[in-house]
């Protein structure tokens, strides 16, 4: 690998920013009409509807960053890191791939599209992305486990697959 360091934000498509701004407008209405009503189950279903609003966005990627011997995708809230030796496949997605995929937990548009899936076409993987498009699958092989395990993310910069992919030999 080169000494180049690749740190690229994810890009928004539209119907996650659609899908975002809709719930967002829509808890803070629901939040505003509930106090309105001044009975306490209310309050009490508004707060939980915030909280659950604030805990998902913790789950928005939003870096991807390639240096020295690893691969890191920042979310909010965490990070995976990735050691490149450990990447036994680097494969870019087509673009109707997602139309495949079906969530087993996770979200599909609010705040990105994340979580758990599976698909006929790849199986069982992790997701990390913030649009349907532009994604990119590698597979990890875990020693200790003895397991391989795949991560999609989506990533507008051809460099980030060039690299992967020299890096992976």
């Amino acid at each position: 690998m080169s000494n180049d360091v690749y740190s690229i934000k994810f890009h928004w498509d539209a119907l996650n920013i659609v899908l975002t701004a809709l719930a967002v407008t829509g808890g803070l209405l629901f939040f505003s009409a509930t106090m309105t009503v001044r009975m306490p189950l209310a309050y009490v279903i508004a707060s939980v509807f915030m909280l659950y609003l604030i805990v998902l966005v913790l789950f928005v990627p939003y870096r991807i960053k390639l240096s020295g011997d690893t691969l890191t995708v920042r979310k909010l809230a965490g990070k995976y890191i990735i050691p490149l030796k450990s990447i036994t496949s680097v494969e870019e997605l087509p673009d109707d791939f997602m139309k495949t995929a079906s969530k087993l937990f996770g979200s599909n548009g609010f705040c990105g599209y994340w979580g758990k899936y599976m698909s006929p076409y790849a199986g069982n993987f992790t997701l990390c992305a913030t649009e349907r498009k532009n994604l990119i699958m590698i597979t990890v092989f875990n020693e200790k486990t003895g397991t391989e395990k795949r991560l999609a993310f989506s990533c507008r910069n051809k460099k980030i697959i060039t690299a992967l992919r020299q890096s992976n030999g």
